[in-house]
């Protein structure tokens, strides 16, 4: 992840998701994208909407960093109408108010029409309302409209993770290098951010091209009923500055030599109207036409839930990135190729078919003769997570039919756990995590149960993690609700009323089961008996 602040941090919300940002490190190794600290304020008053817009390979999100006031602890709870609740009273923030929802959809409203108006279809980026104070946790974190989020690292990391999610459903469509690049633009950044070759680093894929162009009629007319009720959208507008001339003041990662890990001063070229006051994304609702940056090149088609009485350790996993679309060639002069030249080349390219056919084909009887497909191993160069051969979706342990619902497989532990879990990782590597979640009905009430492996070098390193896991408050490893893979139907984190944990040899499966609807709860030793039955499932290979 890496960090861009063009202006000064004002808050210590600000400054606090900062730090924690760039200790994400660069590259994708944790998660990888491009945090640029921007405020978002909307009309003459510059009220302040949103401090951040990451943008991320599956979307950009719209982040709100603010802290609770007094001193308030315990379970955050989102609602989509009304207060959001901590520890059971009434949230407090910072400088009044008690739900963020509002200004997080006005943000992104303002967000989107900036993009638009510059020439780039935003998709529907999601909100994230980052909470600072003594959260313990965060129930149904995107219960309130928004991704809630406590500044723990890694409950933001989740909060993102979720955002992803949600934001690479609603549009299919990858952020590449060249889209990137055209919206630091139109926020008048042109020149001060990463090169090419770093967001292509963070997972954007690389496109010479700019390829989210609105859809002609589409984009526009979805958000009409939005903004028609707001004076005309403008551009974004900023305080003339001179060509950069200097790197833009990225932060990426630890802080290197010569260089503090502090906030970031602001820089030269900074978005502001001239008396030093910060303007941001300004002037969004302004009636006097703003200046468009100049035109892009030519477009061309293209998880901290708490335990239950615990003796296991659940397993996480990397959601799936959405599969981009890759830039069509340009179009090109075609010159005249004789026929024979043509009939030629169809000629060798029917013949090398044919023999690939006929070779493959003799692979594959060798390798099933049976005459079942096989599925292919994962490439040293592949990404960590992976795609596996799918159990049966349904299997019957004594009278409960379990439903399979998703799967995953990974390698990389630490950036998919929390906790002392997560720091037990970072010295002590796991070798491999399969995770899976399932459904099923409880003596007439419905359940979900997350199931996950854990891979250990050894039977003495699985036996003391086991142990670490087991013990209350050591943190976990990330369920798939927690990592933002959504359940039709079911809740956006996983509460778990049951637990249970299995140690064989140098792996340990873990067990976490949980109403659907709390509200329709059957009895806690129902939950308890499928936890230890769930021990039993199969799940996916790696």
């Amino acid at each position: 992840m890496i960090c861009l602040a063009p202006t000064e941090l004002v808050t210590d919300a600000e400054r606090r998701l900062f730090h924690v940002l760039t200790s994400l490190g660069p590259g994708t190794n944790v998660l990888g994208g491009l945090a640029v600290f921007v405020p978002v304020v909307e009309g003459a008053m510059q009220r302040r909407q949103a401090d951040a817009v990451a943008f991320l390979p599956e979307t950009v999100v719209v982040v709100r960093a603010v802290a609770m006031g007094g001193r308030q602890s315990g379970e955050l709870r989102p609602h989509a109408t009304g207060v959001w609740t901590v520890g059971g009273e009434v949230l407090r923030l910072t400088g009044g108010g008690a739900n963020p929802s509002g200004q997080l959809r006005k943000a992104v409203e303002l967000v989107c029409a900036t993009l638009d108006a510059g020439g780039l279809d935003p998709g529907s980026p999601p909100g994230l309302a980052a909470i600072d104070g003594s959260i313990t946790s965060v129930r149904d974190r995107s219960a309130g409209g928004p991704v809630a989020c406590s500044l723990d690292a890694g409950e933001v990391l989740t909060g993102l993770r979720h955002c992803a999610n949600i934001g690479g459903q609603a549009d299919r469509r990858v952020w590449t290098t060249a889209d990137v690049r055209a919206a630091l633009a139109i926020f008048g950044l042109q020149g001060r951010g990463p090169s090419v070759e770093e967001l292509n680093g963070e997972g954007f894929l690389y496109s010479p091209y700019v390829l989210r162009r609105p859809q002609a009629g589409v984009v526009r007319a979805e958000r009409g009923a939005v903004l028609s009720t707001t004076p005309r959208v403008g551009a974004v507008r900023t305080a003339a500055a001179p060509p950069p001339t200097v790197s833009a003041p990225v932060s990426v990662g630890a802080p290197g030599p010569g260089r503090k890990d502090a906030e970031p001063a602001a820089a030269a070229g900074a978005t502001t109207d001239g008396t030093g006051r910060d303007v941001g994304l300004s002037d969004l609702f302004d009636d006097e036409p703003a200046s468009r940056p100049a035109p892009v090149a030519p477009p061309s088609a293209a998880s901290g839930t708490p335990k239950a009485s615990k003796p296991g350790t659940p397993k996480a996993s990397k959601p799936g990135t959405p599969k981009g679309r890759t830039a069509k060639p340009a179009k090109r002069t075609r010159r005249r190729t004789p026929w024979f030249l043509v009939a030629a080349v169809l000629l060798v390219v029917a013949a090398g078919v044919a023999g690939v056919r006929y070779a493959s084909g003799l692979d594959d009887s060798a390798a099933n003769p049976t005459g079942q497909g096989s599925t292919g191993a994962t490439s040293p160069g592949s990404p960590t997570t992976s795609a596996t051969t799918p159990p049966p979706q349904t299997q019957v342990v004594g009278d409960v039919t379990y439903t399979l619902q998703a799967s995953r497989a990974d390698t990389d532990c630490v950036s998919n756990s929390y906790g002392q879990v997560a720091e037990y990782f970072a010295g002590t590597p796991c070798t491999g995590l399969t995770r899976a979640l399932f459904t099923a009905n409880l003596d007439g009430a419905s359940a979900v149960i997350s199931v996950s492996e854990v891979q250990l070098t050894d039977d003495e390193v699985a036996t003391e993690f086991r142990t670490l896991v087991d013990s209350s408050g050591t943190g976990n490893v990330s369920d798939l609700l927690r990592s933002g893979v959504p359940l039709e139907g079911g809740p956006s984190e996983l509460v778990a009323g049951a637990y249970a944990s299995e140690l064989s040899g140098s792996m340990v499966r873990i067990v976490e089961v949980a109403w659907l609807d709390e509200a329709a709860a059957g009895e806690d030793a129902t939950l308890e008996a499928a936890a230890e039955d769930a021990l039993t499932l199969d799940l996916p290979a790696v």
